[in-house]
């Protein structure tokens, strides 16, 4: 963000006085690189564990490589459950905990092709290409940034998103942050890496220890209060409905 301050004057070449405004800049520094290429590899494994859990005909659809989240949006007729999500998390994080070398090499495109790297449709390459391979893994055409070993990234999770968003170097484990659908056939996954698990697990226990104050129960004893709450409010609705429905009494 820019903030400008009074217009300082300044004589010109011709004897002028010129009117200079005078900006200072607050930016903020860019994140440090590592996010990003955490992020990256992240979405190439995001994409291998899709394909594991789900089939090998998911295909990228788009994606989006931020220092502070990642988006990876896919072909998919079908929305992914919640038992396949959690699995999608297990097998990165456990990718991230093997420590894998990623390796990236040049060759040419037919070559590419043929060892089995995945290219994304409709997308033009010219005759070399590079390609990132993570053994055992994924095996991608991308020019991108990258880490050195799978273990840099951390932590995987995915976190939720908004529908306005439909069509992180300390070492933690990635999460998938949310989970939707942008048109059809096609589903979007919004996750975080490294340092970002921590920040958004830490936003998860701070509203987890603010409703516990609120309902006056320790934070483990939220699932059986809540469920108590649901009942409460399920027997009182009931009653109002029968009250309603008894004739009125004359006065």
């Amino acid at each position: 963000m820019l903030s400008s301050a009074r217009p300082s004057t300044r004589p010109s070449a011709a004897g002028c006085v010129c009117h200079l405004p005078s900006v200072s800049a607050h930016l903020t520094p860019p994140p440090p690189p590592a996010q990003a290429r955490c992020n990256h590899t992240a979405t190439h494994l995001l994409q291998a564990a899709l394909k594991s859990v789900l089939g090998t005909d998911v295909s990228q659809a788009g994606s989006l490589v931020d220092f502070g989240r990642l988006r990876f949006d896919f072909n998919s007729a079908v929305a992914p459950s919640e038992e396949q999500l959690v699995r999608v998390e297990a097998l990165i994080n456990g990718w991230i905990g093997d420590s894998v070398e990623v390796q990236s090499s040049s060759m040419a495109l037919s070559a590419a092709r043929a060892s089995g790297a995945t290219a994304m449709f409709g997308e033009k390459y010219g005759d070399v290409v590079r390609v990132v391979d993570v053994p055992g893994v994924s095996m991608e055409l991308c020019g991108g940034t990258h880490v050195r070993n799978t273990a840099e990234i951390g932590g995987f999770k995915v976190r939720p998103c908004t529908r306005r968003d439909s069509p992180a170097a300390h070492h933690l484990r990635a999460q998938i942050v949310s989970e939707s659908g942008i048109a059809a056939g096609v589903r979007r996954i919004e996750a975080v890496a490294g340092p970002g698990v921590y920040d958004l697990l830490s936003e998860r226990e701070k509203i987890v220890k603010s409703l516990a104050a609120s309902l006056k129960v320790q934070p483990d004893k939220l699932e059986s209060r809540i469920a108590v709450m649901s009942e409460e409010q399920r027997k009182l609705a009931a009653e109002v409905e029968s009250l309603k429905a008894r004739p009125a009494r004359a006065p």
